[in-house]
């Protein structure tokens, strides 16, 4: 579960997330002139077979006027397309869900992983 961060906010303004995803689109368009240089961006609504969706800045595109994630365009230049870890992005009508780790996840998630979750190889002699 997550904590209360309210005795660490009380001096700063907590920025919403239709805000924070203005401002790094703004920053992103001096790196992919592809974007609004308006800064337009937003957050979308949790996709349940794409965790990492709703925690994915979406940014106006300059050409067509439509928003897309500039995730994989910026993900070797140091740049994090991503809302911050503890950003809620979803409530299922009992729990609300939070961005952990560029996914969407109930905030009783425990974070085990899976064999599903591996992506490294195994240390398989293969015959």
């Amino acid at each position: 579960v997550l904590c209360k961060d309210d005795k660490l906010c009380k001096k700063k303004k907590r920025i919403n997330p239709a805000d924070y995803a203005r401002k790094k689109c703004a920053e992103f368009s001096k790196t992919l002139p592809i974007l609004d240089a308006k800064g337009l961006g937003l957050q979308a609504p949790h996709e349940e077979g794409r965790l990492w969706v709703a925690c994915s800045i979406f940014c106006r595109r300059k050409d067509t006027g439509s928003y897309y994630s500039p995730r994989l365009d910026l993900n070797d230049l140091g740049d994090d397309p991503y809302f911050p870890d503890g950003t809620w992005c979803y409530h299922n009508g009992k729990h609300n869900y939070y961005c952990m780790n560029h996914h969407c996840r109930p905030e009783n998630f425990r974070g085990a992983k899976s064999l599903m979750d591996v992506t490294d190889d195994l240390p398989v002699a293969q015959n």
